[in-house]
């Protein structure tokens, strides 16, 4: 098999996890995400992400899982890398639509939400082996809403990274949301994700990323916790220069 053959049958497992009508558990829902971002860098220090994304959400419990839509947003980045392990990142202005979630099969997309969202953090990273990194990020988003109050919301996540090329890595990751401001006591917890999942070249500008995420969700109208699983497939193009790539 030729290396663009091998690269491209990483996606056959996320094809058949969000084509079949399948539900992983009685009590989870499975869902689709799928981002394609745009990349620019000016200098090694300076990078700029142009991101949009869609999600599909299965329809109830146990139906397709890309029967409805669950959001669609663009967000831009940009990063700034002080040294090899420190990086600032923040994202000025981002837009959501957010769709609720279909309970029960049959059922429709009730009127989506709109979400304005400013992020800053920081995002650390330290070489424990030749190839072997521990990742660290943590964020703060302010998330207006059309509907609802504004909520500022924290992200920390941690991960490990297996470089098995200069650009073929595998990431595995946890990351816990919480909510600090605009709602009851009892949902500061917002959700917590553990992903796997591997990023490979395709060709000379194109990057894919595929993975699968499980996640513990508190809906804010609800009391109980909501399991999620998530296949997703993220795709990236870099428009910089080869002079200027890293």
């Amino acid at each position: 098999m030729n290396s663009v053959n091998y690269r491209w049958g990483f996606l056959l497992p996320v094809v058949c996890m969000l084509v079949c009508p399948t539900t992983l558990s009685g009590q989870t829902r499975t869902n689709g995400w799928f981002r394609f971002t745009g990349r620019y860098r000016f200098s090694e220090k300076l990078t700029t992400d142009l991101e949009v994304q869609h999600r599909r959400q299965q329809d109830g419990t146990s139906g397709y899982p890309l029967r409805h839509a669950a959001l669609y947003s663009i967000r831009p980045w940009v990063y700034y890398r002080i040294n090899e392990g420190v990086r600032i990142d923040a994202a000025p202005l981002a837009y959501y639509i957010l769709y609720p979630a279909v309970t029960h099969r049959g059922g429709k997309s009730a009127t989506p939400t709109t979400e304005y969202r400013n992020t800053a953090g920081i995002s650390l990273r330290h070489r424990l082996l030749p190839r072997l990194w521990i990742t660290d990020r943590t964020l703060w988003e302010y998330r207006n809403f059309s509907r609802g109050k504004d909520i500022l919301r924290g992200r920390a996540r941690l991960g490990l990274q297996y470089n098995l090329s200069t650009k073929t890595k595998v990431i595995a990751q946890e990351e816990l949301l919480f909510n600090l401001h605009g709602v009851p006591t009892s949902h500061l917890f917002d959700h917590d994700r553990l992903s796997l999942s591997v990023q490979v070249p395709i060709g000379g500008r194109f990057y894919a990323e595929m993975g699968y995420m499980h996640a513990n969700r508190l809906p804010l109208l609800q009391t109980g916790l909501q399991k999620e699983h998530t296949v997703f497939l993220q795709l990236t193009i870099d428009f910089t220069s080869t002079d200027k790539r890293i």
